[in-house]
């Protein structure tokens, strides 16, 4: 089996590189970046020859659906806000698809593809990591040995070792602390303020106590109604630090996280993305630990 992998020199797309290496059904892993360097300096990491890289530009769709049809399906690991582009493109090219999630509003207009989807009878499996992903189905497993369920909390947390001021994509981290969480109370679906839900959290060792708040959750936009069982409240949070919040306060009072683009001379650009511009890559290398807490209450 031939599987691409979008995204694979970044932080999240090289250990899907080679974890599916390591997968014995696989047979070549094929990195498809914009930054071939990245991903050639990745093919050299993961120690085996099953790798190869072929530049792609996720934003010529014609050329992003010509590496697609030479596979045989897709790991989405780019930035959350080509999930469209990626999930149009893969059920044109009729190649199941997987990705790692939309920030929650991204994943709402991909689930709008969802009949067009079944007609192409095409697979997307949409937020396949730790959170979502993992805690998803945990979150589905408790559910089912209930009759009835109340609640569900998933509790992300995770403590780096050495100093890291972030370490995936600093766009999913403005998504997140910007917009502000989504929680599932009572049928509905409501926005909250950013850093609402403060609370401490004991996670099991290494990562012990942390704070944490609630999360623009991608699985939020699925669970309430993969779980059913008259479920009241669905809820993620994520631990995050003081520096973080700080962070973002300062951005925002100084106009930086805005995306109404401005005029500089004869150029305008959206504060936002001269930002993300000028941050440096996430520290991929930084050593952490995370864990995960899922609690279903029902009976």
């Amino acid at each position: 089996m031939r599987i691409l992998v979008l995204g694979g020199a970044g932080a999240m797309g090289m250990v899907t590189v080679r974890d599916l290496t390591e997968n014995p059904e696989v047979s070549e892993v094929i990195i498809g970046d914009a930054n071939v360097e990245k991903a050639k300096e990745v093919a050299e990491w993961t120690g085996t020859e099953k790798v190869s890289v072929k530049k792609v530009d996720i934003s010529n769709f014609e050329s992003l659906t010509s590496v697609m049809k030479e596979v045989d399906a897709v790991a989405n690991a780019a930035p959350y806000h080509l999930n469209l582009t990626v999930t149009k493109a893969a059920i044109y090219a009729r190649k199941n698809l997987t990705d790692l999630g939309g920030v929650y509003y991204m994943t709402l207009k991909q689930l709008e593809l969802n009949n067009e989807a079944k007609n192409a009878d095409v697979t997307v499996v949409l937020g396949c990591g730790l959170a979502p992903g993992v805690a998803d189905i945990l979150a589905k497993h408790g559910a089912d040995k209930l009759d009835k369920v109340e609640e569900v909390h998933i509790w992300y947390g995770d403590r780096s070792f050495e100093p890291a001021k972030y370490k995936w994509s600093f766009r999913t981290v403005l998504e997140e602390y910007t917009k502000g969480p989504v929680v599932y109370e009572n049928g509905e679906f409501k926005s909250l303020p950013p850093f609402s839900g403060k609370q401490l959290v004991e996670f099991p060792a290494p990562v012990g106590e942390r704070a944490c708040c609630y999360a623009l959750y991608s699985g939020l936009a699925t669970l309430p109604y993969t779980i059913n069982k008259g479920v009241k409240k669905v809820a993620c949070s994520m631990s995050y630090t003081q520096e973080d919040e700080l962070r973002i306060k300062v951005l925002n009072e100084l106009g930086l996280t805005k995306t109404e683009p401005i005029k500089i001379g004869e150029i305008e650009i959206s504060p936002r993305e001269f930002l993300l511009k000028c941050v440096p890559s996430p520290d991929v290398k930084a050593r952490d630990a995370s864990s995960l807490i899922v609690e279903v209450k029902g009976e």
